[in-house]
């Protein structure tokens, strides 16, 4: 079952997560829109959040659980949260 912004939101925070706006903004896109993203297409949507930040908490959401990373024929890795 896929979790809503919020409990991604309660989750980070339970694990000693800061939940910046940029990171918000991400866990929205995600949770909310739903789809399979590339961190590219992340970073041209999520207005203030620089390479970095998407990248890191592409990670720290895969690392929680909340988010599954699947690689493109291409070798580009597409996002969807769990």
């Amino acid at each position: 079952m896929q979790r809503s912004a919020a409990e991604i939101e309660t989750l980070l925070r339970a694990r000693g997560h800061t939940p910046t706006p940029q990171r918000r903004a991400i866990v929205r896109l995600l949770a909310e829109r739903g789809g399979h993203w590339t961190a590219t297409e992340i970073v041209e949507r999520v207005e203030g959040a620089s390479r970095a930040t998407v990248y890191g908490t592409l990670a720290l959401l895969r690392e929680l659980g909340v988010l599954a990373a699947v690689a493109t024929p291409g070798g580009e890795l597409r996002f969807d949260a769990d």
